[in-house]
């Protein structure tokens, strides 16, 4: 699992990771993302560690609702999942705030989230 906290200003926070054994709990991902979670439509694959992993991702479902801040490098891994899907080039229309939760790993562990 890996959170993507959004910027402030030019820092780049980095990303934190967290190995599983299994599917978290709800309750650690509500903790984690600030609320209800929402899945990111077409989030589907991640590029970490110079390879393309297979993934399902989290934000707060009321995240604009709730003003919370941009997130630049969540929105940009959302765009590049796009563009790999759909293999054209995406112009965003829409964005990512606040933490965004990524959990990697194989077809068991990601279809029983």
């Amino acid at each position: 699992m890996i959170i993507f906290q959004p910027t402030r200003g030019d820092d780049e926070p980095p990303e934190e990771v967290i190995e599983l054994t299994a599917p978290p709990p709800l309750e650690d991902l509500q903790q984690r993302i600030g609320g209800y979670i929402q899945p990111v439509p077409h989030l589907k694959t991640i590029e970490v560690c110079g390879g393309v992993y297979q993934c399902v991702a989290f934000c707060n479902e009321e995240g604009k609702f709730k003003q919370m801040p941009f997130n630049r490098r969540a929105t940009e891994l959302w765009r590049l999942a796009i563009e790999r899907e759909t293999e054209h080039e995406v112009h965003m229309r829409d964005i990512l705030v606040g933490p965004l939760v990524v959990i990697v790993g194989d077809d068991e562990l990601l279809g029983n989230l």
